[in-house]
């Protein structure tokens, strides 16, 4: 009894199991309507143009083939374009770090340059500032020489006159 009882159980479960499997169609026909008649305007007019044959006079398995064939297409299609995507982003980017590297190089270039103006600006200064030192020394010692030759003067001056 046990075993017929099992045997009943487990052949029900086989038997309801079908009923999970995947169904390809589903999805066609959840979109298409259930006898796929309901296709766009512009599917119909692809399958008159491929097959030259209307789409209201075709089988359910014609119908079937063309959207599963059209549903693959657009799959692969859509992959091929986000991988076009993808490349055009990494192109992108590549020419993006190429020219900050360029901008990257030229305020380099750019801070060289400022850095050699200062430098000279400095020297140049410092040659002004020696200059400078140069001429007050050479006043100094023209005013110093001034000076002891009007000693001098007032010296002989004061000799001549005693």
């Amino acid at each position: 009894m046990i075993k017929y009882l099992l045997k009943i159980l487990v052949i029900f479960f086989m038997l309801s199991s079908f009923c999970f499997a995947k169904n390809d169609d589903a999805n066609l026909q959840k979109e298409y309507g259930s006898d796929l008649t309901k296709a766009p305007f512009f599917l119909r007019f692809d399958f008159y143009k491929q097959y030259n044959k209307d789409w209201s006079v075709t089988s359910y398995l014609e119908r079937k083939n063309f959207l599963a064939a059209y549903q693959k297409d657009l799959i692969v299609q859509q992959r091929q374009e986000k991988a076009e995507a993808k490349a055009r982003a990494q192109q992108e980017k590549a020419l993006l770090r190429q020219k900050q590297a360029e901008e990257r190089v030229e305020k380099a270039r750019l801070k060289e340059e400022q850095d050699a103006e200062k430098a000279e600006k400095k020297a140049e200064a410092e040659r002004q500032k020696a200059f400078d030192q140069e001429v007050r020394a050479e006043r100094k010692a023209l005013q110093e020489e001034q000076k002891s030759f009007e000693q001098e003067r007032q010296q002989q001056q004061q000799q001549t006159q005693q």
